[in-house]
């Protein structure tokens, strides 16, 4: 069998990517300020387990009660982190509305002025399926899945960096 090569192989990402810089959707600097919120609540929520652990052994092993900094660290590592999932959260849905506003712009504006070349290229239950369904799941596409594609790549990484450090 005889392996297909295609030179111009074009992913969902890099055709996002193009898309964002051939229109200045701002999807790029929107995605990165959603990783950086989701790896910091990511860190305090490791924070707030490894504090547990070290009370866990505390009560258990060494049958003493837990020091109040631990205790004071597991709270104000789960209050970091249930504010950074709020921003987080009015982020995505802003970052997500101007993306879907400014897509609905740029088809709108396609519209009027290619309506007749449009309309004999495709059914008007095909532009309306465009409009109302798949620029919805594009938009959620690219913020909620490539948020959570970057910081899975990203955070073992830093952990990983963040445990050679401590142990030199």
């Amino acid at each position: 069998m005889k392996k297909e090569t295609v030179s111009d192989r074009q992913t969902l990402s890099s055709w996002c990517k193009r898309l964002d810089d051939a229109h200045r959707l701002g999807m790029g600097s929107s995605l990165m300020t959603l990783v950086v919120i989701k790896c910091l609540s990511l860190f305090s929520l490791v924070f707030a387990f490894y504090s547990f652990a070290h009370i866990a052994q505390s009560w258990i092993v060494l049958k003493q009660p837990a020091s109040h900094e631990l205790i004071i660290g597991i709270m104000v590592s789960l209050l970091i982190n249930w504010v950074l999932n709020g921003v987080y959260n009015v982020q995505l849905m802003r970052s997500k509305i101007n993306t879907l506003e400014r897509f609905e712009g740029l088809l709108h504006h396609r519209f009027a002025t290619q309506q007749h070349a449009l309309a004999r290229q495709h059914s008007s239950f095909y532009w309306q399926d465009v409009w109302q369904n798949q620029l919805v799941d594009l938009v959620n596409w690219a913020f909620e899945y490539r948020t959570v594609q970057t910081v899975a790549i990203i955070a073992p990484l830093l952990a990983l960096a963040v445990i050679f450090l401590s142990t030199l």
